[in-house]
């Protein structure tokens, strides 16, 4: 029988290579049913850097709404938690605000 640590690993590759053949949507819930593994074990931290991995790659394809939704999770873990923003989550926020393309202000 796998453990609970090579079938999340299984299902993080699985979510990889969905995103690279382009099925974003199987590949956003295959994040998020990832995450509310990790939530249920309070892997909090975990889910943390599953969240920001998840979004980061969706954004790095032009998938805004999909990264903004694993972007929220970074703050669902922080609740989930019960901690306040560290130096590490900062980090995790900006690097994924930055991720997002700019927009112009041409009018």
């Amino acid at each position: 029988m796998e453990s609970a640590s090579v079938r999340l690993d299984k299902g993080l590759q699985t979510a990889r290579k969905l995103i690279e053949d382009g099925q974003f949507y199987e590949a956003e819930q295959m994040y998020k049913a990832l995450l509310a593994r990790y939530m249920a074990q309070r892997r909090y931290n975990d889910a943390k850097q599953l969240a920001c991995a998840g979004a980061l790659a969706m954004l790095h394809h032009e998938r805004e709404e999909e990264g903004s939704e694993l972007g929220l999770h970074v703050f669902k873990a922080m609740t989930g938690a019960r901690t306040s923003f560290d130096d590490q989550s900062l980090e995790l926020v900006r690097t994924i605000a930055e991720a997002f393309p700019s927009t112009s202000a041409s009018g």
